[in-house]
């Protein structure tokens, strides 16, 4: 029996979790154990998994790594890479800190749990992201087979792929004879027709309902065209600097979805408007300065459906919304290399040169039926031959049969020599790990609650300075002595 070892970081629903539930079912069937390293509580999945914690800082009061173990892990790893991963993640979200001592502990971290788990394949959620990243990293320094998951480009399904690097996967740049023979084939026409206009159309697809609030901003409504939107993709709070080598290859064009916007906006006479993804607006509000760009607005409000709706053209490098753009009939243009690159579905416009032909040609609409059809094409053939759907019973079931598969293809023959649970429990403090969860959740109540959170940060200095007086040694007067002397 091998064990497959699965990062998941993101909240899950109970579609999600039922797929993993069945998924664990069918792998012990064919001889596999399937474990979860956990970022959130799930607790169908609970006896399996052990908790991974957000907070990288924490890693070495939670898990029972010597420290003497962090440089062995860290000889595994390109250090340049992930030393700036971590500093621009959103698990040291300010920027400061000793983030080569973060990473040491993150890759000793990581060498230690793999030892231990003994997996035969590592599978990383998003590996783009230092906590899973770095340990797809370390395994496949160990020889460890490493693939990777994440939601896919459609709402209800996931996307496992044998990339490594974060958000590349194998249909980037894939033109091979049996996807573009899929273009043009009736079936897969038909299919994507379907979905494309159940999942699009007729019901909302946000992710991100929480952070956006409905309709169009009044001050856009009457504007008139051409009207252009460009959606930004949440890419700098998962630790994806500019100068990142993947986001240089997916992005080669453009240093971020702002400047973007702001070619975009040079490129035609008419309004652009730039809608950064919500997490990145909620986190950095002032982070978007459009002064001195007549023709551009950027909108933190205003859900997407209802902004593709009001656009004439969309522009995208790289968010599962321009298939929603497309689906929802307007002209997309693509400026990185998403999924979608190369395929003849969207006008492509790699750098800023080439933006005011594309949005023009976009405008017009050229060829733009033909392009229709061949998404068409390609959404029945990812629905169907590489995508993971979960929406029904049935859905989930099949799903579950071919990732196991997968799985089974990919893992080493390697038995583990310890069970699970004694892993878990000789490898994680579990008492840390409980006042950890309890204060993160605390804060994270009070962070809905500005006046108290001030409150309580300004009780915690003051219990920290007499905390530190107290410290001090003295003498009967209460004059400080010598230590050596006290």
């Amino acid at each position: 029996m091998s064990r497959v070892v699965v990062t998941l970081l993101s909240p899950f629903n109970d579609l999600e979790v039922d797929f993993f539930v069945r998924s664990q079912s069918k792998l012990r069937a064919m001889g596999h154990e399937l474990v979860f390293l956990t970022g959130l509580k799930i607790p169908k999945l609970l006896e399996s998994s052990i908790r991974i914690v957000g907070d990288y800082k924490s890693w070495e009061q939670v898990y029972r790594v010597p420290a003497s173990q962090y440089q062995e892990g860290i000889e595994n790893i390109d250090v340049p890479l992930w030393h700036r991963r971590v500093k621009h993640s959103s698990g040291c979200l300010d920027g400061s800190g000793n983030h080569e001592e973060t990473l040491s502990i993150l890759a000793g971290v990581s060498k230690a749990m793999l030892e231990a788990l003994e997996p035969g394949l590592v599978v990383g959620w998003s590996p783009i992201i230092p906590s899973t990243g770095v340990l797809c990293a370390v395994a496949s320094q160990m020889g460890i087979p490493v693939s990777a998951m994440e939601r896919g480009m459609f709402p209800e399904t996931l996307n496992f792929d044998e990339k490594i690097r974060g958000i590349r996967n194998s249909m980037v740049e894939n033109s091979s004879e049996e996807v573009i023979q899929a273009l043009d084939d009736v079936s897969y026409i038909q299919y994507g027709q379907s979905f494309l206009k159940s999942t699009y159309e007729e019901a909302e697809f946000t992710r991100w309902k929480k952070l956006e609030n409905a309709g169009v901003p009044p001050a856009l409504v009457d504007c008139k065209g051409p009207r252009v939107l460009v959606l930004g993709a949440h890419d700098i709070a998962c630790g994806f600097s500019p100068h990142d080598p993947e986001r240089l290859a997916l992005l080669p064009g453009f240093e971020s979805g702002f400047e973007l916007a702001k070619q975009v906006s040079r490129s035609h006479q008419g309004i652009t408007v730039f809608k950064p993804h919500p997490v990145k607006m909620w986190n950095r509000k002032d982070a978007f300065d459009s002064s001195g760009e007549d023709r551009l607005y950027v909108v933190g409000e205003g859900a997407a459906k209802d902004l593709i709706r009001w656009a004439d053209v969309v522009v995208c490098y790289g968010t599962s919304l321009e298939y929603a753009a497309l689906a929802l009939d307007r002209p997309l243009v693509l400026s990185g290399k998403s999924a979608l690159y190369g395929k003849g579905i969207a006008y492509e416009a790699l750098y800023s040169e080439e933006l005011p032909s594309a949005i023009d040609a976009a405008i017009n609409r050229n060829d733009f039926e033909n392009r229709k059809r061949r998404l068409e094409g390609f959404c029945g053939y990812l629905m169907q031959e590489y995508l993971l759907p979960l929406k029904d019973e049935d859905l989930r079931e099949a799903a579950a049969t071919r990732w196991c598969q997968q799985l089974a293809d990919r893992v080493a023959d390697r038995k583990p020599t310890r069970e699970f649970s004694q892993v878990r429990s000789e490898f994680v403090d579990q008492r840390r790990l409980f006042w950890i969860e309890l204060t993160n959740s605390i804060y994270q109540w009070l962070g809905r609650h500005p006046v108290l959170l001030e409150s309580v940060r300004s009780a915690n200095g003051v219990f920290s300075r007499v905390a530190k007086i107290a410290a001090r040694p003295f003498t009967r007067a209460g004059v400080a002595q010598n230590p050596q002397q006290a």
